[in-house]
Formats: C-alpha cells, sequence, structure tokens
C-alpha cells in the first residue's frame, strides 16, 4: 500500500491472517481505542514486513508482531517513520528486525519499553 491513510475505531488498522509479504510506504495508521496498528496472528509461518516512511499513531502497539516458536521468524524492516503509542511501539517476538536511518525516532510515552524477544 502506498499513500493511503487508514483510520480505525475499536479494531486494529492491518491484521495479518497467514504468511504475508506487507510493503507500507507514506501509509499513516491512526487508531482511535483498542487495537494495534499491525498485527498478525501468531501461530503462522513468519511473514516479511516493510515499512518506509510511515506514520503509525496507536493506543497499543504501535506493531505487535508474533510466532510460534516452531515457525520461520518474522521479518520486520524499517526506513524512517513516526511510530508512537502510550503502551510499547513495538511489541516484536521471534523477528528480524532492521532499522535503515541511524536517525530514526521511536517516541516513548509513559515510560513505555521496546521489548525485542
Amino acid at each position: 500500500m502506498r499513500n493511503c491513510t487508514i483510520n480505525a475505531k475499536k479494531t486494529s488498522g492491518i491484521v495479518i491472517g497467514r504468511q504475508q509479504n506487507v510493503i507500507l510506504e507514506n501509509t499513516i495508521i491512526n487508531l482511535n481505542g483498542d487495537g494495534y496498528g499491525i498485527t498478525q496472528n501468531g501461530t503462522i509461518l513468519g511473514s516479511v514486513f516493510t515499512l518506509k516512511n510511515c506514520t503509525i499513531n496507536s493506543s497499543h502497539s504501535a506493531i505487535y508482531l508474533s510466532n510460534q516458536e516452531t515457525d520461520d521468524p518474522n521479518t520486520l524492516t524499517v526506513d524512517e517513520g513516526t511510530y508512537s503509542s502510550t503502551d510499547t511501539p513495538f511489541e516484536l517476538k521471534k523477528t528480524n528486525v532492521t532499522i535503515k536511518k541511524r536517525y530514526h525516532q521511536i517516541y516513548l510515552e509513559r515510560g513505555a519499553k521496546i521489548y525485542f524477544q
């Protein structure tokens, strides 16, 4: 998806239910209420997520990716953008992560932390 805006209420912006190659560029995801910006079912094989110059505003994790111990890991590549949450901007389990820009900023509110497992 390119140059899109997703405004979601009481749900997640993008939910992946099976193995996918997800590419978002210049995309904005705004959540009003419960939900994640991007999330996936944690019982599927690893997916590939590429985010370029995106903005995700969420009350829960902006990006929540999980996977079973026996499945292939997810791959997340972040190239610029703003990812904010009143909880934890990124919650990633069994995910390989690449952040391409050294000056990339992740905004944390209320002492939230980024967890990589």
